[in-house]
């Protein structure tokens, strides 16, 4: 699917965007990999020192379509911007961080299992293309309240366990919904539309719902 050879990109100057007035991390911060046809990027490492983070929409003059497998693990980022480039975050890409907060841009179709788990996020904006919330994508975090995008059919396992959740929306569009889910918050009222079909075990476990 991808080449695995990887390499690091030499440029040593920051990219600045006139039309944004945004000041990229340097293109040499980040490892990639060449995606399969080469004519995008795929992100597998950071070697920077930065822990405010904006990706590059662009490296080596080609499009950063995706975010690798522990791209960002254990980098102690406390923020991150992420380019509508990126298609795809793929499994505990930003893992064990200090991310606070985030907006996840409507470009985004997919994220890996445990992409941002282990953070200390308060707020998150998911992407509106999302159709499925994987296995424990915000486990270990600190949201207080969620509104899960319509458009979602499918939310994972532990996706939301360990919060501080007590407001979360689900939407009509959702069918499924995982064991554990939303396990061990502070929940006391939840709607469960219609349209949900099959629910996992203790999905709303060690929640003060009446």
């Amino acid at each position: 699917m991808f080449k695995k050879t990887t390499f690091l990109v030499v440029l040593t100057t920051a990219l600045v965007f006139a039309s944004y007035g945004l000041e990229y991390d340097a293109e040499n911060d980040f490892t990639v990999q060449k995606s399969s046809d080469g004519r995008s990027v795929i992100i597998t490492g950071y070697a920077g020192k930065n822990k405010d983070i904006r990706i590059p929409p662009q490296i080596q003059k080609k499009p950063v379509t995706s975010i690798g497998s522990a791209a960002f693990k254990g980098r102690n980022i406390s923020s991150v911007i992420i380019p509508d480039s990126v298609t795809s975050i793929e499994s505990e890409a930003f893992l064990d961080n200090q991310l606070t907060s985030l907006t996840i841009p409507n470009s985004v179709t997919s994220i890996g299992d445990g992409a941002f788990a282990d953070n200390r996020l308060t707020s998150v904006t998911i992407s509106s293309s999302i159709t499925s919330i994987r296995y424990a994508v915000f486990l270990n975090n600190q949201l207080t309240s969620v509104i899960i995008p319509d458009g979602v059919t499918s939310i994972g396992g532990y996706a939301f366990a360990n919060n501080q959740l007590t407001s979360v929306t689900i939407p009509n569009s959702v069918i499924s919904i995982w064991r554990c889910a939303f396990a061990n918050n502070q929940l006391k009222n939840v709607t469960i539309p219609k349209s949900v079909i099959n629910m996992g075990e203790e999905v709303f476990a060690f929640n003060p719902i009446k």
